[in-house]
């Protein structure tokens, strides 16, 4: 081994959106193959490097050894779709998504987790042998083949001479996934508002279009009536229920729900869809990603309309939601009907790229029993907007209710 102490350090900036980072370069080593060097906390854990003839084992073992060392491995996205692999020392968690919070990234998820790793390992084998991420089968067939940007995603910056992605069925419980050769990163972290709204006014235009609608015609009309209606029957004392919707977009949801004298609060990634209900309509807002966002209380009913078929772990982003109901609280969840559309053809907007998952009854019923959750009613409609969709009431397990 080689080693060279820069004195002075070099100190160089790494632009930041938020705000640039200054790093000093304090040395230089170079390993021989088979050498190692190890990096120690001031509270003694110890993070190894080892050099091979064909390159580094750039970590020790994720989910062991690392461990060990009270060091947790995260994949992390940054604001323009680099990739990092970052260590948070065990019980420092919390600074850690803070500091991804302010210099705006995302989270992916944990690499320490042996379910986290066999799902990355099975689901990046042959597209054949993937796992459903519901009901666990690998038994899959292809229901559409795009070679070519689907009808519907013109918006999308796609380049159609390098576009292929396939929706394979699971055997076992009809779910549907999308698996395309596209980053797909370019469709959150702000562009999928850009390509759809273009800006805040656009959001604002796109908004009082839909609160003027005719009633009969509105889907969010008809949605807030239903989840009003589960509600007098479920709890029929609750007089003003607090509510939270994850993935508000607009916000028209909110806004009509409040109608009926609800609390509701809307949570959504991105500024200017909050801006827009703070600003415009009084609603309380939460700017973050739900798998991210500190939130300070609990509600009787929380909400995902037509946003768990967008996220990679559907099950996870569900089962966070128990933390902030009330034991006596209900969870409404509206998802794309694949049973339905998929008879249609391949140009249904159900089966768009941004939909990472397509859902089927069973595999809805699945999924709210994987989240730990208990089913209380479900039912799939064609919406006036004309989507096939599938909702589902559901509560915490083991709650006993009386109509």
């Amino acid at each position: 081994m080689k080693i060279q102490h820069n004195i002075p350090p070099r100190v160089f900036t790494v632009p930041d959106k938020v705000e640039d980072v200054q790093i000093a370069d304090v040395a230089h080593l170079w390993l021989e193959a088979d050498e190692q060097i190890t990096l120690i906390t001031h509270d003694g854990n110890e993070y190894d490097i080892a050099r091979k003839s064909w390159g580094y084992y750039a970590t020790p073992s994720l989910n062991r050894r690392l461990k060990q060392f009270n060091l947790r491995s995260a994949l992390v996205r940054s604001y323009h779709h680099t990739y990092f692999i970052m260590m948070a020392e065990r019980g420092h968690e919390e600074a850690f998504f803070n500091y991804l919070a302010h210099h705006d990234q995302r989270f992916i998820t944990w690499l320490d987790e042996d379910s986290v790793l066999q799902q990355i390992d099975r689901f990046m084998t042959d597209p054949d042998q993937k796992r459903c991420p519901i009901c666990g089968d690998s038994r899959f067939s292809v229901t559409f083949h795009y070679t070519k940007p689907h009808v519907l995603e013109g918006h999308y910056r796609l380049d159609p001479d390098n576009y292929d992605r396939k929706v394979y069925c699971c055997q076992t419980c009809g779910h549907y996934i999308s698996v395309a050769n596209i980053d797909l990163g370019f469709l959150y972290d702000g562009e999928y508002v850009d390509a759809t709204y273009v800006d805040l006014e656009g959001i604002r235009k796109t908004f009082y279009k839909i609160i003027h609608l005719d009633p009969t015609k509105s889907d969010n009309v008809g949605r807030a009536k239903r989840v009003v209606a589960f509600a007098e029957k479920f709890m029929p004392h609750q007089t003003a229920p607090t509510l939270l919707d994850v993935g508000s977009g607009l916000g028209v949801f909110p806004y009509e729900i409040r109608k009926y004298g609800w609390q509701p609060t809307a949570l959504d990634p991105d500024r200017r869809a909050t801006q827009h209900l703070t600003e415009d309509h009084h609603i309380p807002t939460i700017t973050a990603d739900f798998m991210l966002a500190t939130i300070e209380q609990t509600f009787d009913v929380i909400t995902f309309n037509k946003v768990l078929e967008h996220v990679n772990d559907p099950v996870a982003m569900l089962k966070r939601a128990g933390q902030f109901l009330n034991d006596d609280g209900f969870i409404y969840v509206e998802l794309p009907d694949g049973e339905v559309a998929t008879r249609y053809g391949a140009e249904r907007e159900e089966i768009m790229i941004d939909h990472l998952h397509v859902f089927s009854m069973t595999s809805l019923v699945l999924l709210a029993q994987r989240a730990s959750f208990t089913v209380y009613e479900a039912e799939r409609l064609h919406e006036p907007s004309t989507k096939y969709t599938l909702r589902v009431f559901m509560g915490k397990q083991n709650t006993i209710k009386g109509n």
